[in-house]
Order: structure tokens, then sequence, then C-alpha cells
């Protein structure tokens, strides 16, 4: 079993202590948290620790949109890695993993949550942030029908029970705009290719 009031000293100190990217301790110090974590905050970000885990930073904007979706409280769960460095799509940022999902940030995306489950399923089906979709650019959101998550390239709906529903493309940028997702609502299928009256198109309900 893990002693996280020695764990995560040992950690802050591999990290390079006062000097490394965590910075010095500052209060509270190492307190209980939720999920089972016990966590240790510094000047330069917080360590989360868990039994199965042991210690694990959580630091940059990474730590402020963790902090603001209720830490390790929230749907994305204790924090399993370090943030790593990552380059997709032409986009450079970070990735980190979570027990119950992906957060992914760069500057010029934003720093956003991928759940695992149809969401994250689907996502990575079509080449995750250097795939088809791009880098995610918005919150999952709960609507009416399902949970939909808005992509550089496009949104992803996956509907209460069903499988997820792409929305891109010249569909896509006329649904994201003005009060036309208001108008339309929640996509019910997905998009197919449609000839009428001789012109050749794509049909989505």
């Amino acid at each position: 079993t893990v002693n996280p009031n020695a764990e995560i000293p040992r950690y802050w100190t591999s990290q390079g202590g006062a000097t490394g990217a965590l910075g010095a301790a500052v209060s509270p110090g190492i307190v209980p948290g939720p999920a089972g974590t016990t966590i240790g905050y510094f000047a330069g970000g917080d360590v989360y620790c868990t039994p199965r885990i042991g210690a694990v930073s959580v630091i940059g904007d990474l730590l402020t949109k963790y902090g603001s979706m209720g830490g390790a409280g929230s749907a994305l769960g204790p924090p399993l890695s370090p943030r790593v460095a990552f380059t997709a799509g032409g986009v450079s940022g970070f990735f980190q993993e979570f027990q119950a999902g992906t957060m992914m940030s760069s500057t010029s995306t934003g720093t956003f949550p991928v759940l695992y489950g149809p969401m994250r399923d689907a996502w990575g089906a079509r080449g995750g942030s250097g795939g088809s979709m791009g880098w995610p650019t918005g919150d999952p959101l709960t609507v009416s029908g399902g949970i939909r998550q808005q992509f550089q390239n496009g949104v992803i709906m996956v509907p209460t029970g069903q499988a997820a529903i792409i929305v891109n493309g010249g569909i896509g940028r006329y649904w994201a705009s003005g009060s036309n997702a208001t108008l339309l609502g929640s996509p019910t299928s997905a998009a197919t290719a449609f000839v009428a009256g001789g012109v050749s198109g794509t049909l989505q309900y």
C-alpha cells in the first residue's frame, strides 16, 4: 500500500523539488482529497496520490481546467500519468490521461476533456486529435437526446443508447452557425450521399 505522506514528497523530489516545475509546497500541504486521493499542493501544480497509481502531478492549463471541473471528484477522476507534450494535426500542446478520459490542451484549441465511452471511441476511430475531427474545442455537453462535443472539424453527437453521429463539412458549418443548431435540434442520423433532380449532395436528418 502506498503511503501518500511519503510518496508525494518522494515524487516532488524526483521532479526537482522546489526548483522544479512543481515549485515549493504551499498551504494546505498534503491533505485527503475526493475519490480516494491524497493531494499535495505546490506553487506550480498539484500532486494526486492513489493507492493503485501512486503520485501523479497536474500542472499548467490542465490543472486550471481540471480544478474548474472538480478535480479528482469530477467525471475525469484521478490522473493516471503526467502530461505529455504532443503534436498532431498541425497543433502542438499536451495531453494527460485520467481514470475516465483524456485531457487535451493547446494554445490554439483550448483545454478540454474527451471522456471514455462512445464519445472517445468515435473520436479515436477517426484518428483522434490527428484525424478527421481534430482536437476538442469544447466540453462534452448534455443536450436533449444525448451528449455532444465540438471538435476542430465538426461535432460528435452520442444519442442516448445509440451509436455516435458525426456532423461536419458543409452541413456541420451550417448547423453550428447562428441559431441553426437550436432550430434544427440534435442530429438523428449520419450524413448520406443523396441525388435528386439531377443534383448530387449530402442528406442528414
